[in-house]
């Protein structure tokens, strides 16, 4: 039997062709085999488990480790050297790189009866991202910028709004519960005479954001719209877990909230 000289007795060595694929998630895969004196692959089989970090520390170039998946297949060469075959998953970005922003057109009627709406357009979301396994993928998940989330095309359909054009929206206040929202509409709209129990929606449990427009008119005082949208839900059709790290494509949906009102 020949004599093995090591540099570095019981050692794991990474061997040359390192691999690396990846998806359009911005999930990757890294394919490496490693090599060790058979005598030693015992102690290394033991750290080679699915879940454990690639052993060498080389997880370029993901953003945040590369973790072992499947549990790795070794050979044994019969020269006193074992290889063991190493595949890892991680991600290159938090993001979705192949999303898609559609719009959808909503429409509030003002809170008097019979003068009109304001109607205005909002981004929903679709796509497939990369998240860390048993993670909560939330709509803050995605690192969409904040102004994704603002109304735009907003419009006045009153027939006192003649004359008026669009000049800002802002929103007010931080997001709230749709719970919380609801009572505090049907109390006000009660107490101004407009019975409005069967349009509470308290299984919603999503939050709402308030905004406000402003519409100017020359030598006419500043309109202003306040109205509330539900911030994004998200649903998830579809799920692959690889080790750490799963694909998830994913939905979003907004929708108006109760009645505008003008001032």
């Amino acid at each position: 039997m020949a004599t093995i000289y090591e540099k570095d007795p019981g050692s794991l060595i990474a061997t040359p062709g390192r691999t690396v694929n990846s998806f359009p998630s911005g999930l990757i895969r890294v394919d490496r085999k490693y090599v060790c004196t058979t005598s030693s692959a015992a102690t290394h089989r033991a750290s080679l488990i699915v879940g454990a970090e690639v052993p060498d520390g080389d997880d370029t170039p993901a953003i945040d480790g590369l973790y072992i998946h499947p549990q790795p297949s070794e050979v044994e060469s019969g020269d006193g050297f074992t290889e063991f075959q190493v595949s890892a998953y991680g991600r290159v970005s938090t993001a979705s790189p192949d999303m898609l922003l559609k719009v959808r057109k909503l429409s509030q009627e003002l809170e008097a009866a019979n003068t009109g709406s304001v109607q205005y357009s909002v981004f929903e979301a679709s796509g497939t991202a990369c998240v860390k396994n048993n993670d909560e993928f939330s709509y803050d998940s995605l690192s969409l910028p904040s102004d994704v989330l603002t109304p735009f095309d907003v419009k006045l359909t009153d027939a006192s709004a003649v004359g008026y054009s669009f000049l800002k929206i802002e929103e007010v206040g931080p997001p709230f519960s749709a719970n919380n929202y609801y009572y505090s509409q049907l109390q006000r709209l009660n107490d101004a005479g407009y019975d409005w129990n069967s349009s509470i929606d308290t299984g919603r449990a999503t939050l709402i954001q308030q905004y406000r427009a402003t519409f100017i008119k020359e030598g006419s005082a500043d309109k202003l719209v306040l109205f509330w949208v539900y911030l994004p839900v998200i649903t998830i059709s579809s799920q692959n877990v690889f080790g750490r790290f799963a694909e998830v494509s994913f939905t979003t949906v907004r929708d108006n909230a109760g009645f505008a009102s003008e001032s």
